[in-house]
């Protein structure tokens, strides 16, 4: 009998009582409450950061595209309104 009753001791310390593994997720719960509008908020506020990148980029590029100097004209051969 002896045995049979260090077994089932074993068992017992082995284990989580359903309480500990409700306080358990609760905490987990509270604590995932908390942070994810913030990591929302940071990642609302990259993605819009990331747009007016890119573009404020393409802007840039048209403006530098549409300088005088840079247009040529339909031959290739020259610069139209550049000073040379």
């Amino acid at each position: 009998m002896t045995f049979l009753k260090r077994t089932y001791s074993l068992k017992k310390k082995a284990a989580f009582t359903l309480a500990e593994v409700l306080i358990t997720l609760g905490i987990i719960g509270v604590v995932a409450a908390m942070t994810m509008p913030v990591l929302v908020a940071k990642y609302q506020h990259k993605a819009l950061e990331s747009a007016f990148k890119k573009t404020y980029s393409s802007l840039m590029q048209a403006m530098i595209y549409a300088e005088p100097e840079t247009i040529t004209d339909i031959t290739g051969g020259g610069v139209v309104g550049g000073d040379s």
